[in-house]
């Protein structure tokens, strides 16, 4: 499973620290799947939170329409 793996990651206090800020609001939900991990917003999804070899990679989903003012949102 890749939380699994992603809890072997060398980039683990990093994905920790993103899964605890998501998972601090209460209508946040986190689905364990076997190639990534998801996270659910009021029932509807939200993003997916992996790591990668040069770090932890966030995919909103959606993210297109997301507004990028500091033009930091890549992919």
């Amino acid at each position: 499973m890749q939380f699994e793996k992603d809890q072997k990651s060398e980039f683990k206090q990093l994905f920790m620290q993103v899964r605890e800020f998501l998972l601090a609001d209460d209508k946040v939900s986190e689905f364990k799947k076997e190639r990534i991990t998801t996270y659910h917003y009021a029932g509807s999804g939200l993003c997916h939170v992996r790591t990668m070899s040069e770090g932890v990679d966030v995919g909103f989903l959606k993210g297109a329409q997301l507004a990028d003012k500091y033009q930091r949102l890549t992919g």
